[in-house]
């Protein structure tokens, strides 16, 4: 039979009702309205245990009694755990607002909106860059531009996880547009690229000899410049290429370099005889000779490479010796212009002088005298060629003057051929003084220890040898002999 619990709590609350109004006979009607409401103490339990008993006592073999009590212990249980589980509720909700209100914030949610919507702009700005720059067939920038993509893709917070995806998504499908512009180029564009890499390869194979240094380093230029025009997006397709170009080009710079070295070696030769030539040119005080040398000198230096720095520091320490020399050679030259210019100068004033003189008493003229100024005037250099010319017709005037004397004298008084010798005489014995003088100059200079001992007369011989009456040929032969002495002085 089933337990009706709702009559038995009626049942229970009557009770305490009779009971109530016993304890409470006697007071006065206003405090008997107010505790007319029943009431619930402490003792709920014992008279719930009471009345269990009692129903017990009434029907112990029933089934529902013991379910009853089941029921009740469970109540009873909870009951007692109730306050605790409040607590326990209240401090897990206090925990889990706290943290949350250490993670979420109005401020936190305003400042994840403005950080991803600018990377959302920077993504579609550089998204819409590709696309442009694929249409214009501009690819230079576009690797760069997916490398700034996923650099932004990857800082998206992870809290925008549906944001994330979908600019990953974004990303993707621009990657796969870029990959299809490079399947295009492996098809159209790479086939002829490949046959120009090869076709300059094999020629700077071929052009791997001696002497083409030039052309080998114009090739290697040229292969590097193909390959650094193909725009950075589809060079990593290029890998197998790659290899050869690079094989190709040390192959050829390892040889280059052999040749640079031995070119070298052969320059430093021709820059040594070179040398040698200047040196005599600065001895024989050919100034002229002597800065021609010098500027080849300059130029091989410049051609000759620069590695071992310590064999082009030697060379250009010889080069400053022969730079000094050269300097030297110039101010001397120049000297020795003025002395010569000045000395010339007097042979002129003194041909002009004779001329002026003869002119005012041509009693005075004599032919010997006449042939002596014109050895001097033939002397003087081109330079003074207007003169030569001027003076020399004025002196052949004289001579002429000179000679008709001579003739009507000769008709008038008879053959005197003993004048003629004398003149003869005359102009010999100038030729022989010069000629000792040079002779007694020689052995001054044989004498002398040093060159500068031996300058002096060294510089006389070079003045009278200008005077003598004697070939250029034979005088450049005194010349170079005097010169390769002069070089073994000290």
């Amino acid at each position: 039979m089933g337990i009706n619990i709702d009559s038995f709590l009626d049942e229970f609350i009557k009770e305490k009702q009779e009971e109530e109004s016993l304890n409470n006979k006697g007071n006065s009607s206003e405090q008997n309205q107010q505790d007319t409401t029943p009431k619930v103490d402490l003792n709920f339990e014992k008279d719930v245990q009471k009345n269990l008993n009692k129903i017990s006592s009434q029907s112990t073999a029933t089934k529902d009694l013991n379910q009853l009590q089941q029921i009740y212990e469970e109540i009873k249980s909870f009951d007692e755990n109730l306050p605790q589980k409040f607590l326990s509720v209240e401090e897990l909700g206090n925990t889990s607002l706290e943290s949350i209100g250490k993670t979420y914030s109005q401020e936190y949610l305003q400042q994840l909106n403005t950080l991803t919507s600018n990377i959302e702009k920077k993504i579609n700005s550089y998204l819409e860059k590709i696309s442009q720059d694929l249409l214009d067939k501009n690819y230079v920038e576009i690797p760069k531009l997916l490398k700034e993509l996923k650099t932004l893709v990857k800082s998206i917070p992870q809290e925008s996880q549906i944001f994330s995806l979908e600019m990953k998504t974004k990303v993707k499908e621009k990657e796969i547009e870029v990959f299809q512009v490079i399947e295009e180029f492996k098809k159209n564009d790479l086939k002829n690229i490949k046959n120009q890499l090869n076709q300059e390869i094999n020629s700077l194979m071929k052009n791997l000899k001696p002497g083409n240094s030039q052309m080998i380093q114009d090739q290697i230029s040229n292969i590097q410049h193909i390959f650094d025009s193909i725009p950075p997006l589809f060079k990593p397709t290029l890998t197998h290429e790659q290899l050869i170009i690079n094989q190709a080009i040390v192959k050829a710079q390892t040889f280059l370099k052999e040749e640079l070295k031995q070119e070298a070696q052969r320059k430093i030769t021709s820059l040594k005889s070179i040398e040698e030539e200047f040196n005599t040119a600065v001895f024989n005080k050919d100034l002229n000779r002597a800065l021609v040398y010098y500027n080849q000198i300059i130029q091989e230096f410049t051609s000759i490479p620069n590695h071992p720095i310590e064999k082009k520091m030697e060379l250009l320490e010889t080069i400053s010796q022969l730079h000094q020399k050269l300097n030297k050679l110039y101010i001397n030259n120049n000297v020795t212009l003025f002395l010569q210019t000045y000395n010339y100068s007097k042979i002129i004033e003194e041909i002009k002088d004779y001329i002026n003189r003869a002119n005012a008493s041509p009693q005075t003229i004599k032919p010997q005298n006449i042939t002596l100024l014109e050895n001097k005037l033939q002397q003087l250099p081109k330079r003074f060629e207007q003169d030569k010319q001027e003076l020399s017709k004025q002196l052949q005037q004289l001579y002429e003057k000179a000679m008709y004397k001579k003739n009507n004298s000769q008709k008038q008084n008879g053959p005197q051929t003993s004048n003629s010798n004398n003149t003869a005489s005359q102009e010999q014995d100038v030729h022989q003084n010069i000629l000792r003088e040079i002779d007694s100059l020689y052995k001054q200079f044989q004498k002398a220890q040093t060159k500068q001992e031996a300058q002096t007369p060294y510089k006389k011989i070079d003045f009278y040898l200008n005077l003598a009456n004697i070939s250029e040929e034979k005088s450049q032969q005194i010349k170079t002999k005097l010169a390769k002495e002069w070089k073994n002085k000290q």
